[in-house]
């Protein structure tokens, strides 16, 4: 059950096909002039369904594009690679792009974007066989329709402003433990280095080197969540404390 299997030459077009040699062309304004620009892509996939199919002239299609993501380099084993290509599969992260793979007679792997959609104005149908070279496997084809619609309705949230106060707290609790561990490790290895230099030893910085990157990495990291949780809590504050001139005219 690849995600990519060959187009059934029997049955008419249908949603999920993959058409090659198909121009597709998108608006672009500049200095306030709309402009005509071809995509650079050779591919599409239709999105509109059967029935739009079978009675319209207008057929719905997404772009295809080659999958640039390279594979992180933390992925060394069977179980990480297999996550990272459901990952890829699943959009988890990358709502606009459906992972397709190899595609029949094209280099690389590739996705279709669910935000550069297309409009074909086609007579007659029949005319697009000739350019459909593969189809969508029938149960990733039903995996499209969430997937389309994700694109369109996940409004997303906002990285730091989403967390309750609670869990700002547990970040900056769980925070400041790692660094003090890597602040601890860094101490070990300058106190190595001060007493390798009465000697004739040569102190290896990489060690130093790369938990300083660390600790200043994980600083920047936490640096939004502190202030959340600083401004979170000045809030709270300044709520608690009522104005003086409030408790004179209660009294």
């Amino acid at each position: 059950m690849p995600i990519i299997e060959p187009a059934d030459v029997q049955t008419a077009v249908n949603q999920g096909d993959v058409l090659s040699k198909v121009p597709l062309h998108r608006t672009v304004i500049a200095d306030g002039e709309p402009k005509s620009v071809p995509s650079k892509s050779p591919l599409c996939m239709v999105i509109s369904r059967p029935c739009n199919l079978a009675h319209k002239q207008d057929i719905l299609v997404a772009e295809i594009v080659k999958f640039n993501e390279s594979v992180p380099r933390e992925v060394e084993k069977f179980s990480q690679a297999l996550d990272f290509l459901r990952t890829q599969r699943d959009g988890v992260g990358t709502p606009d792009c459906f992972y397709l793979g190899k595609i029949p007679g094209h280099e690389g792997r590739f996705v279709a974007r669910l935000d550069a959609l297309f409009t074909l104005s086609v007579k007659e149908k029949t005319k697009l066989l000739h350019h459909r070279i593969a189809s969508l496997n029938p149960d990733f084809q039903r995996d499209l329709h969430l997937r389309v619609f994700n694109a369109i309705a996940s409004l997303g949230f906002d990285d730091v402003d989403w967390l309750p106060t609670s869990d700002l707290e547990f970040l900056k609790q769980i925070g400041e433990r790692e660094l003090a561990n890597l602040d601890s490790q860094a101490a070990d290895e300058r106190a190595t280095k001060a007493r390798q230099d009465f000697g004739s030893n040569k102190f290896n910085d990489k060690t130093l080197t790369g938990l300083e990157q660390r600790i200043a990495s994980l600083r920047s990291e936490m640096e939004p969540y502190l202030t959340k949780l600083s401004e979170r809590q000045r809030a709270s504050t300044a709520q608690r404390e009522v104005p003086s001139s409030r408790v004179d005219m209660l009294k």
